[in-house]
């Protein structure tokens, strides 16, 4: 990993005490990479969310100065908003648009397109910022399990799931000695046993998992995707306060603008994209649509959410 490359290329990334305004996801990955950015940002708050790719809740400060928002573990197609995000992007490798200037997209810095998707980066939003901080991670800990528990890592990372991919990103892109250890670890039993106490110790605490998408090879154990709506403040500062204590980084919960947040819900369609382009580049369509976010999950669909503005502030 290049970082001193990334950091100038992508300077929202680089550690400093610049007064940043963070929008994050819903989800586990997308809270332990918030976290964690602003463990190197100290004086990073956050301000505002976006759900399920369609709902945005929103701080009016940040609405007034999107140039200082960073995007965390999200993919948004607006050049005001610099984001990290992890989904395939592109058609084709030639595909050009403006909205991601200043994003980093894991996918997309190691050009994979759709005609390359078993390529695609297997890991969370966390692994890299861990790689990119090169943030201690240590053995057995609940730090550890816990990353490896967010977008159902460990599954993907073992041998009949995704192992050969995810070790070419390890030993190229992500260089991380103790995610490289725990990586080496994932096959044995012993680690299905000891992400299976997590989870029923998550379990006892009153969290619960979402849907499964696959499960592990000993145990047949499922990923426990959880999610927190950003209106259930009392499940953001549970889950907010979970991470703190499991991996001593700020707690989220106590970093959050005040003030009403403003709410935009826009439009999400997955529609196959023959039928979402119709002649036109990808490019084309986004500006021509307004298009703030979307992903290609693959099977020739696209993903995308249009209906949001976050500059506006009402």
């Amino acid at each position: 990993m290049d970082r001193d490359g990334l950091f100038r290329s992508h300077p929202f990334l680089k550690p400093d005490h610049q007064e940043h305004l963070v929008v994050c996801g819903d989800d586990l990955d997308a809270l332990l990479s918030a976290a964690l950015f602003l463990r190197h940002h100290p004086r990073a708050r956050i301000a505002g969310f976006y759900s399920g790719f369609r709902d945005l809740l929103l701080m009016p400060e940040a609405a007034g100065d999107l140039e200082r928002t960073v995007w965390i573990d999200l993919d948004i197609s607006h050049p005001a908003c610099p984001s990290l995000g992890h989904h395939v992007l592109k058609a084709r490798r030639d595909d050009v648009f403006t909205g991601h200037g200043t994003s980093l997209n894991l996918n997309t810095l190691r050009g994979v397109d759709m005609a390359h998707f078993r390529d695609k980066y297997p890991l969370g939003t966390v692994h890299f910022l861990a790689a990119l901080y090169e943030e201690p991670i240590p053995e057995g800990s609940g730090m550890e399990g816990l990353l490896w528990l967010a977008d159902s890592a460990f599954i993907s990372g073992q041998s009949h799931q995704y192992r050969e991919n995810m070790g070419r990103w390890l030993e190229e892109v992500l260089v991380h000695p103790d995610l490289r250890r725990a990586f080496d670890r994932l096959d044995e039993p012993a680690f299905e046993e000891g992400m299976g106490g997590l989870m029923d110790g998550l379990r006892r605490s009153g969290f619960r998992g979402g849907r499964v998408q696959s499960r592990s090879y000993h145990r047949a154990l499922g990923g426990f995707s959880i999610k927190v709506k950003p209106t259930d403040l009392g499940g953001f500062a549970r889950l907010s306060g979970m991470v703190a204590e499991f991996t001593g980084w700020p707690d989220l919960a106590g970093r959050v603008l005040r003030g009403e947040a403003i709410h935009s819900r826009g439009r999400r369609r997955r529609e196959s994209m023959a039928t979402v382009l119709g002649g036109r580049s990808l490019g084309e369509f986004l500006g021509a649509e307004g298009v703030f976010s979307y992903a290609l999950p693959g099977l020739g669909e696209m993903n995308y959410t249009t209906g949001i503005h976050p500059e506006k502030r009402g």
